[in-house]
């Protein structure tokens, strides 16, 4: 170790900062809005127009009420990003929610009750419309590990206890590495990068790429691991969720497609039910809806990351585009070694580690910019 043991008591302030709490508390509000708009809907209180109109307000607050705290608060980015993700999973909850209740809604005022197909779900178990729209249905399905709303889901027969306690003490091993190695050999290496994003110091910067790619590579698979794994498995078995595939072998992905759809279960169902499928339905040919889907995922992304940051440089959402080309073309590599290589050498030395780099260096420039007045 080059620098001794740097992680110290205090690094971990910067994942848990109390300013976070006033932007955590604003998340309760917008779940009981979104709750009544639908118990008033299946009432016929308001008609679907306003309705609609109310739903928008709701859910636009949820989503602009934390970027904006977030901005006025400015907390700690780790922290910031942290709460901006659970704001974003929430809108992204809320959002389904809405929009099946409307569909049963619909198919309810027509006479065509909807009556779900789910495995292990005897049929005269099922829940009905409207009978789904209570608090503890809409809390169950908010902590969930799914972002997809549907009335009954598959139940595990109990909970395994100690399985449970065995996934908790990873995580929390897991955690503590993840923060380890952030501290003792990330921060260090992105640092010493400043001096040669500066300079334009092209073989500095490469240098300093390289170095980071390794620890910034066993991180992300560390923090991978905790939250589709475990994480998500934990919340699963607590609450006998039966679906649990979170992920799937993105690490043989020989195409971007195949990384994108695979890494992310729970999002790539999201958005194929909400933003592909839709699409498609509206006479959008396929490649016109991926690239859509593309398009919202990396806005997201860059607002997560920026805001936080304080910086707007978008080098996630040119990053993310980027790939657009590579969707429809590495179709050719699809199933080779070849294309498995470029998947690994772009996820390990082009993205992250130069996307690391180049905010960090934008985020200290704008703190310097801040603090002398230049």
């Amino acid at each position: 170790m080059k620098y001794g043991i740097l992680l110290r008591p205090s690094s971990f302030a910067n994942y848990l900062d109390v300013r976070t709490l006033p932007i955590l508390l604003t998340l309760p509000v917008t779940f009981g809005i979104a709750f009544y708009l639908q118990l008033a809907a299946s009432q016929k209180k308001f008609s679907e127009s306003i309705n609609l109109w109310l739903n928008v307000v709701n859910l636009g607050s949820l989503l602009v009420i934390p970027l904006a705290l977030n901005w006025i608060m400015q907390p700690a980015p780790a922290s910031g990003i942290f709460v901006l993700l659970a704001s974003a999973i929430m809108w992204l909850k809320l959002i389904s929610y809405c929009l099946a209740n409307r569909e049963y809604r619909m198919c309810h005022f027509s006479g065509k009750p909807v009556i779900e197909v789910v495995d292990g779900v005897k049929r005269e178990e099922l829940v009905l419309y409207p009978n789904n729209l209570t608090l503890t249905d809409l809390l169950y399905f908010m902590v969930a590990p799914t972002l997809c709303y549907q009335m009954n889901y598959p139940r595990t027969p109990a909970i395994r206890w100690y399985w449970l306690l065995g996934k908790v003490g990873q995580m929390i091993f897991f955690l503590f590495m993840a923060v380890f190695l952030v501290e003792q050999y990330c921060f260090p290496v992105v640092k010493n990068s400043v001096s040669h994003l500066k300079s334009g110091n092209v073989p500095g910067i490469i240098e300093r790429v390289m170095k980071l790619s390794i620890p910034g590579l066993y991180v992300w698979l560390i923090m991978f691991y905790t939250f589709f794994h475990l994480w998500l498995n934990i919340l699963a078995e607590l609450l006998r969720f039966g679906y649990r595939q979170f992920y799937m072998d993105w690490w043989n992905a020989t195409t971007m497609d195949y990384y994108w759809r695979t890494w992310n279960i729970p999002t790539h169902h999201w958005l194929a039910r909400h933003i592909y499928f839709p699409a498609i339905r509206h006479g959008m040919n396929k490649k016109l809806a991926s690239f859509l889907v593309f398009l919202f995922s990396a806005v997201f992304h860059e607002l997560l990351i920026s805001l936080p940051l304080r910086t707007f440089k978008l080098y996630f959402f040119v990053g993310m585009m980027s790939q657009v080309p590579l969707l429809f073309w590495s179709g050719s590599l699809k199933g080779t070694v070849l294309g498995n290589l470029i998947f690994w050498v772009t996820f390990c030395f082009v993205g992250q580690p130069t996307g690391i780099l180049l905010y960090y260096f934008d985020y200290t420039q704008d703190l310097l910019r801040a603090a002398t007045g230049i």
